[in-house]
């Protein structure tokens, strides 16, 4: 493995790692206290910014390539 090889994976890991962290958060969010207003909320906006920035696009494989070959030219 060329050096600094494993950052790129790791990089893509957690941004993978992000995606369920914020669906998870929100799903438990939701099981305690599905009548909160301020819990709504920061639930709504959270996926709004989320869903701005790409949604799931850590988990395109067109995407993943794309990562992996930029973060490769960069020297991850």
């Amino acid at each position: 493995m060329p050096k600094g090889g494993l950052m790129r994976y790791l990089i893509q890991f957690f941004a993978m790692l992000g995606d369920l962290m914020i669906i998870g958060a929100s799903a438990i969010m939701i099981y305690h206290e599905p009548f909160n207003a301020v819990f709504w909320f920061i639930i709504l906006y959270s996926f709004k910014v989320w869903r701005e920035q790409g949604g799931f696009m850590a988990w395109n494989p067109e995407f993943i390539r794309r990562f992996m070959q930029n973060a490769r030219r960069l020297g991850f």
